[in-house]
């Protein structure tokens, strides 16, 4: 039985959002990285039901990690990165020192904040250059 990652395409749809993301091929620093947040709402501009289909909430202050699509975008790629099952993509965390919220525009233009209250540092991924 395959999973929901498997089945809807998750990771695929997640390598076009970041393949996708603009920026300057000659800079020194590379691809830059998208949060969870940055590629969740990526991923519902593109699929429109995708929280539907995989049973999820977007994500926000207060939303369950369970539930989060966010989180569940996190999870499975820092799993699946851990674990070698996923060689294309690299993450990275922004330290939480001095961080409390930080502040993304949602799917439909409206903001979409989040409290850090300091307990997690804020994960990135990008598409590997290697």
């Amino acid at each position: 039985m395959s999973s929901k990652w498997e089945s809807y395409g998750i990771e695929s749809k997640i390598i076009e959002v970041l393949s996708d993301t603009k920026y300057d091929s000659g800079h020194h620093f590379g691809r830059p990285f998208l949060t969870p947040y940055q590629i969740a709402i990526e991923l519902v501009n593109r699929h429109p039901t995708i929280c539907v289909d995989l049973d999820k909430e977007f994500g926000g202050q207060g939303t369950n990690k369970e539930t989060s699509l966010v989180q569940y975008i996190a999870r499975e790629l820092s799993a699946r990165i851990k674990s070698g099952r996923i060689t294309n993509i690299e993450g990275a965390h922004l330290s939480n020192d001095h961080l409390s919220q930080y502040s993304f525009r949602g799917a439909d233009g409206s903001e979409v904040s989040t409290s850090n209250r300091g307990q997690e540092h804020l994960s990135m991924f990008r598409l590997s250059d290697k």
